[in-house]
């Protein structure tokens, strides 16, 4: 270990006075504290009215006005690298094999750093300036540079910042880096020391090679080669059993949010890492991937933590910056931590209000106003700096977002590889290398230039001084060569001109710029790591269109996000494939139906699935893309929209679209051949095509009719019966969440249109970009109580229709507020209401009109209040009936849709009974959850599941799902409304919606208006695996396994439970499962419909109200008492 110390002369004696936050055992937090500095070590931590240490003395007291930290230390970062600015990978990998070997990775990244490195004046400068880098941040401590010359193969840079690999002290003992991947593990554990900790790179990735690094540790079946000196780096491949074992062996780990996001989507599953007791401590990886410093790596590990539920408090946050890394290199007797005998390492924040441990993830570089190295200032405002007698002519001036700091760069001890230079000079020489990284890199293949550190062969031909860059340990050492440039192409063939990645975030509008289209963060990260740093999202460059709604987040081309991966494991696969199984076997209420009308097969193909990823490790699913598509398409084959596989992440909660709605029409009512029509059209269309606007005809899509596409996107939804999947290919025409549908096979369309009554074709092309839409609702968090296990929805129309009112919704609302519409307080987004009139009638009198757009809400009670709210703005003696329009509402909650038919029905009204279908599992849901269950009372059809494994019956009795309330004998519950209603229906109308539509037809409260020929026909109870699983935990015996687990990633899945039977003499017992509702009236969409709010269609419908109908109590019902 060399002698030399990090500062030979270190005589300042001082005392800075502040808010102290000590991060000692106690925690201890001094309002109002003294730090006594003596020759870099901390001889006393006082509070204010203690009184002054002896040997020291009022004059020696300096007031920072702000609150004192340990200096951050920082276990993981490849500093040499943080030159370059964000790298944006061209898809999500799943371990650094994959990204180690690609072009890119070498444009951007070692092909940069390999020429600039063996190249004269380029080594000090990048040393200087990535140095000057991590102080500003106020980084302490961090890992080195690695430097070699024609005489010494090895060294590290001795320098101003602590180095992990090379102190300099013998009371901070070093750290070993730079370890391969683990083969023999006996062989590493005998070379694990028990003063030096190993910083191995472990499991950095998310797949099975990644894991496998892992389980390399492991000797034998109770032996590991794991100590309290072992620190995983990345840990990304640790399965929670894995954490597990590595906890009970002591190890610790770095973990490194931002890089492993970026570069795989994903981090370590942290929450188990913390639940087993891990210590835990930060690092940025390197700025191509990573944070710029531990304060930005810092904000993302806490929206981390907070997406995820809340992981860690913030000072258990600031502990891994603090205390944690400390204690992991077996430092803390000395740094970590404010105390006396530590060594004077210190940060300082402007201010002291705020809570503490906030104050320092919210800060930026600008909020610094000191940072001290072993008792010396070398970075800081000017009025603190001042205080300090050091040698003022050495100090530079620094702009940070236009405020001055100053930096104290003088060593006595300067590393000869720094060659003098200064921050500025380092900046502008990096500058100009980047800029002319090509010469550069022809100058070296070529052994021309004059500043060549290297001969012909690589190697260090001089006795000054090359960077050897940090690689990232490879799994294939052929792919790491340490000297010389890879064989095959010349670097400089491929080199373009780079930019220097700037010294800090709080400046850095490019860095922000970037982040926006990092093709791997997730919303909560590029959405609000910015606001963090007072700064405004910046919208994606490369999209192309004018989004209104602030929630949807900033949208990226399809062409990108096409190359990220969910990076499922062959296991989590398995595991997909096994509860889609269980559900279908055991709880799809709908099963023996779709193998009789469609020779649905879907557990023999998921068998088919099942045995090829067991017996076949390179088998074409283990491409996730495909393994998505397979269950899709299993799943589809069921036309069941109730019963549906949901991505995971990034999958979930992103949608594709264009950037218009198409909706078809007709020239008159018999007319069979459908026009297309645009509807609506998003901001920043009109700046490149000035006439495609609301109201033209598509005349070609791709070079194909129109209906050609319609017809190609039918086929892949999961409708009940043609025009149900008709009207849902239309409705994803140009909107398709990527939760439940493949993405386009194209990355552009090409449109043909023309204004109406005109002949002159026109084109336009539009590139499909993806966005994150935030979720109305979260099934997948588990059951929350009774109503939303009522729940009856299809989840893409909703998902459609959400995207459609966030897209549009501003212009919705202020055309509503000049018609005049009416909305509710409770749930405005599902219904609205006005007075109509039939303009075209001589004798026309108004009607109330109400549109519900959904029976998604939260509870039946506020959706009845909402609903009666509406009809009380409607004069009963001026109107001539009643138009409820459920046209393109895709269910929610069933109670909902049937207690507004007892509202309009009256006491007449029976709800639809529901049956499950007879398995272990139903039954067992049924045991468990009676009266007494806090979710949902199943008892009723408890005896008859039972009672089918004897009689051998598929189905059990049927009950009501809605509990109805019913008045005294002879008491009748009068009706809302006792005049003519028309219901309006079409294809999109689902579950609850459908529930609705036959209700209201069952017992005849008027007739049904359709503007397609069937409705969705879906009649079923939904629920999501997730809460199945919830259910069955409930009262679980300590010898009970769970069948349901936990889908990875965010996979979801939901399934018809309950099938629903229709009431009535004429079709009691009948399914509403693809059977659906015909409606008695039909209606063919017109030009004229589409562009003045459905004028023809309403008209009909008031022609409807007008029509003599029979009286309610003629249907073949009586009323249950």
């Amino acid at each position: 270990m060399p002698a030399t110390p990090v500062e030979a002369t270190n005589s300042l004696k001082y005392v800075l006075e502040g808010r102290v936050v000590t991060m000692n055992a106690s925690s201890s937090i001094l309002l109002r504290g003294r730090i006594f500095v003596d020759s870099g070590e901390i001889v006393g931590v006082h509070s204010v009215g203690e009184g002054i240490v002896d040997g020291f003395s009022s004059s020696d007291i300096i007031k920072v006005g702000g609150t004192i930290y340990p200096g951050m230390i920082e276990l993981h970062n490849h500093l040499p690298y943080n030159i370059l600015p964000f790298w944006l990978p061209i898809k999500r990998f799943q371990n650094r094999g994959q990204w180690g070997r690609i072009k890119e990775y070498r444009k951007f990244i070692t092909g940069p750093m390999q020429t600039l490195g063996k190249t004269a004046g380029y080594p000090g400068a990048i040393v200087r300036y990535t140095e000057c880098k991590s102080l500003i941040g106020g980084v302490t401590t961090s890992q080195g540079w690695t430097l070699a010359n024609s005489l010494i193969k090895k060294r590290y840079y001795r320098g101003l910042i602590r180095n992990v690999e090379e102190t300099n002290d013998p009371e901070l003992p070093e750290a070993e880096t730079r370890i391969g991947d683990v083969t023999e593990a006996q062989a590493f554990l005998d070379s694990i020391k028990p003063d030096k900790t190993k910083l191995l790179h472990l499991s950095e990735g998310v797949d099975e090679l990644a894991r496998s690094f892992f389980t390399n540790l492991q000797i034998d079946e109770d032996h590991w080669a794991i100590t309290d000196r072992l620190a995983g780096i990345h840990c990304t491949g640790l399965d929670p059993e894995d954490f597990e074992i590595f906890a009970s062996k002591g190890g610790s780990m770095i973990w490194s949010p931002f890089s492993n996001i970026i570069l795989y989507g994903d981090t370590a599953k942290i929450q188990s890492a913390k639940d087993h007791g891990i210590k835990i401590a930060l690092g940025a990886d390197w700025a191509p991937s990573g944070g710029k410093n531990l304060l930005e790596e810092l904000k993302v590990a806490k929206l981390y933590s907070d997406h995820s539920g809340g992981i860690f408090t913030n000072q258990e946050l600031v502990e891994m910056v603090s205390i944690n890394p400390a204690r992991i290199l077996g430092w803390d007797a000395k740094l970590g931590s404010i105390e006396k005998g530590k060594k004077a390492d210190l940060l300082v924040l402007i201010g002291y209000q705020d809570n503490a441990y906030d104050k320092l993830i919210e800060a930026n570089e600008k909020n610094i106003s000191l940072v001290v190295i072993n008792g010396i200032p070398r970075w800081g405002q000017e009025r603190l700096i001042s205080k300090f007698p050091i040698d003022h002519a050495e100090l530079e001036e620094v702009e940070i977002d236009n405020v001055t700091r100053q930096l104290y760069l003088k060593n006595e001890n300067e590393d000869e590889v720094l060659e003098g230079v200064s921050l500025a000079q380092a900046i502008a020489k990096l500058a100009h290398g980047l800029t002319n990284i090509k010469q550069l890199a022809i100058d070296l293949e070529q052994g021309t230039g004059g500043g060549l550190l290297v001969g012909i062969d690589g190697e260090p031909d001089s006795e000054k001084w090359t960077l050897v860059p940090d690689n990232h340990p490879e799994t294939e050492k052929d792919d790491a060569i340490e000297w010389g440039l890879l064989s095959g192409v010349n670097f400089s063939e491929i080199a373009i001109p780079l930019l220097l990645d700037g010294l800090a975030v709080a400046d850095d509008d490019l860095h922000f710029e970037l982040l926006s289209i990092q093709p791997n963060i997730p919303e909560y990260i590029r959405e609000g790591l910015p606001v963090l740093y007072g700064k405004t999202p910046k919208q994606g460059v490369n999209n192309p269109y004018v989004l209104s709604n602030q929630q949807i987040a900033s949208a990226i081309p399809l062409e990108v996000f096409v190359k990220t991966s969910s990076n499922l494991r062959r296991q989590d696969k398995l595991l997909i494939v096994q509860q889609a199984m269980l559900l279908l076997d055991q709880v799809y209420v709908h099963l023996p139906l779709k193998r009789s009308m469609y020779a649905a097969n879907p557990l023999e193909k998921l068998k088919v699935i099942q045995t090829n990823l067991v017996r076949f490790e390179d088998h074409v699913l283990n491409n996730d893309n495909v393994f998505h598509r397979e269950m899709l398409e299993i799943f589809s084959s069921l036309r069941d929209l109730h019963t549906n596989y949901i991505l995971p992440e990034p999958y979930k909660y992103r949608y594709v679209y264009l950037p218009f709605l198409v909706e078809e029409y007709f020239d008159f009512q018999e007319d069979d051949s459908a026009r297309f029509m645009i509807t609506k059209v998003l901001g920043g269309v009109e700046e490149q095509y000035p006439d495609f606007k609301e109201g033209v005809e598509i005349i070609s899509w791709n070079n194909s009719p129109v209906e050609w596409i319609v017809q190609t996107n039918a086929r892949r939804q999961s409708g009940s019966n043609a025009v149900a999947r008709r009207a849902r290919g239309i409705d994803t025409l140009t909107i398709r969440p990527l939760a439940t549908n493949s993405a386009p096979n194209e990355l552009l369309v090409s449109l043909q249109y023309r204004a109406r009554n005109s002949e002159v074709v026109k084109q336009a092309n539009f590139q499909w970009v993806v966005s994150y839409f935030p979720p109305r609702y979260q099934e997948e968090e588990g059951v929350k109580g009774t109503t939303i296990l009522a729940n009856g929805m299809d989840y893409q129309t909703n998902a459609v229709n959400h995207i459609k009112e966030l897209f549009f919704g501003a212009a919705e609302t202020a055309q509503v507020a000049e018609d005049t519409w009416h909305r509710p307080k409770n749930f405005p987004g599902l219904m609205r209401g006005k007075i109509i009139s039939n303009n075209s009638r001589r004798d026309s009198k108004s009607a109330g009109y109400i549109r519900i757009f959904s029976f998604n809400a939260d509870n039946a009670e506020d959706f009845l209040n909402d609903f009666s709210y509406l009809f009380d703005q409607f004069d009963q003696e001026k109107i001539n009936g009643l138009i409820l329009d459920i046209r393109g509402n895709g269910g929610g909650l069933i109670t909902a849709s049937e207690k507004l038919l007892q509202l309009l029905a009256g006491d007449v009204f029976q709800p639809q009974k529901a049956q499950f279908i007879n398995s272990d599992i139903t039954l067992a849901l049924c045991k468990k959850h009676d009266h007494t269950s806090p979710y949902i009372d199943l008892s009723v059809w408890r005896d008859s599941i039972n009672l089918s494994q004897q009689t051998g019956d598929i189905y059990s009795l049927s009950f009501p799902i809605t509990e109805i309330k019913r008045l005294a004998k002879f008491a009748s519950k009068p009706r809302l409304y006792d005049g003519p209603i028309v219901l309006i229906t079409d294809a999109l109308c689902y579950s609850a919606a459908d529930i609705f539509a036959a209700g209201f037809k069952d017992h005849g409260l008027g007739p049904v208006l359709g503007i397609h020929e069937n409705t969705g026909a879906g009649g079923a109870n939904v629920w999501s695996q997730s809460q199945l699983k919830v259910l069955m935990d409930h009262n679980r015996q300590p010898d009970e396994q769970n069948p349901f687990k936990t889908l990875p990633n965010g996979a979801a899945m939901r399934v018809a439970v309950r099938r629903t039977l229709r009431q009535g003499s004429d079709r009691d017992r009948l399914p509403v499962e693809d059977l659906g509702i015909r409606p008695d009236h039909s209606h063919r969409m017109l030009a004229e419909d589409l562009i003045q709010n459905n004028v023809h269609l309403l008209n009909k419908a008031m022609d409807l109200l007008v029509q003599k109908q029979g009286p309610v109590d003629e249907i073949p019902l009586t009323a249950e008492l």
